[in-house]
């Protein structure tokens, strides 16, 4: 616990800058759906600022910590500086040896915890757009998106994160499904109206 807590104060700065940024981006976005005859809820936004403030968390502590400032601007350091692994399954060595010597935080962080990190997204996607295909292709997009972006800064590059961040989407997408089996309308609090997408439900409840 003590350990997230600390990731939870470095994250504190990024959300804080991002909570308003975000707010003033969807009012204008919620004013064009509105013109379009889209109709959102409390819940949806509610569960989007969520998703939105997670990622900036995640992004914050996954690459930005990396860079560095000082007096002459941001300074990014050189390409591939830091560990490249392309080979697959290499974690279950590497956790083995680091537990064998002791360092049962590499499973808690490495393993667990890139497994761990994306299960949100993985329970958020459907939440609030539907769909186990899209929350799969969203957890690997972004773990893609982090692990190229760690190429340009000294921290690891590895195939394995790929997977396991994919992983903790679909274990996320599994509670999403057992939450539903519990509450049938959860869900439906979360979803946006469109209204192509109403215009259809109606023509096929008069057929």
């Amino acid at each position: 616990m003590q350990l997230i807590g600390s990731y939870v104060l470095r994250m504190l700065p990024f959300l804080l800058c991002a909570a308003p940024v975000y707010a003033l981006v969807r009012f204008l976005l919620l004013r064009r759906h509105r013109r379009l005859g889209n109709r959102t809820t409390l819940w949806h936004e509610a569960g989007l600022f969520v998703f939105v403030l997670f990622l900036t968390g995640l992004y914050s502590q996954a690459v930005v910590p990396a860079l560095r400032f000082d007096t002459s601007g941001i300074s990014v350091p050189g390409f591939l500086q830091g560990r490249v692994n392309l080979v697959p399954f290499t974690v279950f060595a590497d956790t083995w040896r680091e537990v064998a010597e002791g360092n049962t935080a590499y499973f808690l962080i490495n393993f667990l915890g890139n497994i761990g990190m994306f299960a949100p997204i993985g329970f958020l996607v459907p939440l609030l757009w539907q769909g186990l295909g899209r929350t799969a292709l969203v957890g690997f997009l972004c773990s893609l998106a982090i692990e190229l972006c760690q190429l340009l800064l000294p921290r690891g590059t590895d195939v394995d994160d790929l997977w396991l961040n994919t992983l903790g989407a679909a274990l996320g997408y599994g509670l999403f499904w057992l939450c539903g089996r519990l509450w049938p309308a959860l869900a439906a609090r979360f979803w946006m109206k469109h209204r192509a997408g109403e215009a259809l439900e109606n023509e096929l409840d008069t057929k």
